[in-house]
């Protein structure tokens, strides 16, 4: 199925460099809302060890149990180590592990790279509270449907094993897809894949593997599918290449209290804009 994917749609830019600056990273990417693979640069972050599957299962509270999501909304718990075990008996399961890591910050403590700095998550006036960071655990076949991130934040993504497959729709094509958004699901795809190269819009796609980082602009439609038992971390954020496009969206739902404080959050990052720029 990769192959046949890398032969029919176009991929993603792809970076090869070894290491990057945040100065490069706006201008290349973030600022111009380009989604892209670090191929390596990342490969060598401490958190694969972190995060792996043997530590987390040594980590987590073993009678913890979290929320399970799914295509199907089913509100279903499991800890890890039942997840795990349903995985690996069930050949298909709808299910995919979804764990808010602002709860688990004194187990699982690393640094996020420079290039994502977020204005909201350094700043205690940030209201709604709300955590942008997250651990997905998905089984051969789960999958996130097409949306677009928290507030319209732009978002990383850093695999730790597995593969995901990654659907891109810009932001100029969004009203072609939402129009008939069943249509450009990897669902839709996999059903029928001569349909589906009928649609008026092709998606731009990202083979990702371990140790691959993949930024998702936050106006960027998206859906991922995981190929093998995939575990990856990703934090949204909100700094100076997207703070314009998460005011617009808390704008448009007139909550006062919220746009004062984004507005508040967003004059001192730009404040500290100087100490960041390597």
């Amino acid at each position: 199925m990769i192959e046949n994917l890398k032969d029919t749609f176009t991929h993603i830019s792809e970076n090869y460099s070894e290491t990057i600056t945040k100065t490069t990273f706006n201008n290349t990417y973030g600022f111009r809302n380009i989604p892209v693979v670090f191929r390596h640069a990342f490969q060598n972050w401490e958190v694969r060890e972190l995060f792996s599957i043997e530590n987390l299962l040594k980590t987590f509270p073993s009678n913890y149990t979290f929320p399970v999501e799914s295509r199907g909304n089913d509100k279903v718990k499991f800890s890890l180590k039942t997840y795990l075990d349903h995985v690996t008996k069930t050949r298909s399961t709808p299910y995919y592990f979804v764990v808010q890591l602002q709860q688990f910050k004194k187990l699982f403590s690393y640094q996020t790279p420079m290039l994502f700095n977020c204005w909201y998550r350094s700043k205690a006036e940030g209201i709604p509270k709300t955590d942008l960071s997250w651990l997905y655990v998905g089984g051969d076949g789960t999958q996130t449907k097409l949306h677009l991130d928290i507030w319209n934040t732009n978002a990383w993504n850093y695999l730790i094993s597995g593969i995901k497959i990654w659907f891109f729709y810009p932001e100029n094509v969004a009203s072609l897809v939402l129009n008939q958004p069943a249509a450009y699901e990897f669902d839709s795809y996999l059903e029928n894949p001569e349909l589906f190269l009928t649609n008026k819009v092709r998606p731009l796609i990202c083979i990702q593997r371990p140790g691959d980082l993949v930024f998702s602009p936050g106006n960027c439609l998206h859906s991922v599918y995981n190929v093998g038992l995939t575990t990856s971390i990703t934090e949204n954020f909100i700094n100076e290449t997207c703070y314009d496009r998460v005011l617009q969206f808390f704008k448009k739902g007139k909550n006062i209290k919220s746009i004062n404080s984004l507005n508040a959050i967003v004059a001192s990052g730009f404040s500290e804009l100087n100490s960041v720029y390597i």
